[in-house]
């Protein structure tokens, strides 16, 4: 029986898995790296507005799930983009050799047979931006100034470049999570246009270099980006994680051929209080039979990492795969 990394694997280079690869199951995630608990999981403070290190607010407030960047027009970081650098704060991912000891013991633990050794890096380039301006200025600057948004991007990639060569320098990972929500539930934010010209050739450079260094590209961005899904492909996108159930998968994998796995299907909609075990098995199936028939397929929770808000729906989930694999697969 293959395990959880090999049948991954094998559904990635277009061979034939033993089964449907259930959710996130092939990733062990390392989520004790020292620039991921600086830059981001350490500025998040239950209860609290907090600054990130590039100066830009958030706020967790007491009793949600999570803390988001929080912008006004009082603390928005960056208020006129053709001045940003007298307010983006540069950053050096270089940290003691002594603060990785801890993600390369949780690295070193990995059974490379069965899991896929994984990283994490979050907040993209979009949600840089309007975490430092918010979220109609930036889209107003990609129209009115689009050279300055081009300068300030640039630095962010050189930084993002910088960012994943640490991962890679101190740990051979298998594959690296990358989170940029680019769409809504039936949109996207912009215009394919905007894409091609601000992220497209950013993100090919720096998806080119994680899989250089041997790592698969995982992105996250679980949205609607059906438009977007070839250019996926040319900026060496293994597999779409969050892809939302609003999008085409059929469409989808005709256009690209099984060049991009796509991850998600199952709808939020069941993590809630009060789900039940019949809504979550039903809305799994449902998603598995919008999206297997079509080509590269993994049934998932759309959110970024293995989680969910109400205890137990993850695993529910994840039970219904295993489930539907042993009536189809057995």
């Amino acid at each position: 029986m293959m395990t959880p990394r090999e049948n991954f694997l094998e559904l990635l280079n277009g061979g034939k898995p033993e089964r449907l690869v259930n959710g996130y199951e092939p990733f062990e995630f390392i989520v004790s790296d020292p620039l991921i608990y600086k830059y981001y999981l350490g500025c998040y403070i239950e209860g609290q507005e907090t600054k990130s290190p590039f100066g830009y607010s958030i706020l967790w407030k007491k009793g949600e799930h999570a803390g988001m960047p929080y912008v006004t027009e009082e603390n928005k970081l960056i208020k006129d983009i053709t001045e940003w650098r007298k307010y983006y704060i540069p950053q050096d991912v270089s940290m003691p050799e002594e603060a990785w000891a801890q993600a390369k013991a949780d690295f070193a633990k990995i059974d490379r047979k069965e899991k896929m050794a994984t990283g994490l890096m979050v907040s993209g380039l979009f949600e840089g931006l309007h975490a430092m301006m918010g979220f109609e200025d930036t889209l107003m600057n990609f129209l009115m100034e689009p050279e300055a948004m081009e300068e300030l991007l640039d630095v962010q990639l050189e930084w993002k470049l910088a960012y994943a060569k640490e991962l890679l320098d101190h740990m051979e990972l298998d594959a690296i999570l990358y989170h940029d929500d680019l769409g809504a539930k039936e949109k996207l934010f912009f215009s394919r246009d905007v894409f091609q010209e601000f992220f497209l050739p950013r993100y090919e450079k720096l998806f080119g270099y994680i899989q250089s260094r041997g790592a698969k590209v995982i992105l996250h961005a679980d949205s609607y980006c059906e438009p977007l899904v070839e250019d996926f492909v040319t900026m060496h996108v293994d597999v779409w994680q969050g892809a939302l159930y609003t999008n085409n998968f059929k469409a989808i994998q005709e256009k690209v051929k099984g060049k991009l796995v796509l991850m998600g299907g199952i709808d939020s909609i069941i993590d809630r209080e009060g789900w039940t075990r019949e809504e979550v098995f039903a809305d799994v199936y449902r998603a598995i039979e919008q999206g297997a028939p079509y080509g590269a397929f993994i049934p998932c929770i759309t959110y970024g990492l293995p989680e969910s808000i109400y205890p137990g729906v993850l695993e529910c989930t994840m039970e219904a795969v295993d489930q539907y694999n042993k009536e189809h697969f057995a």
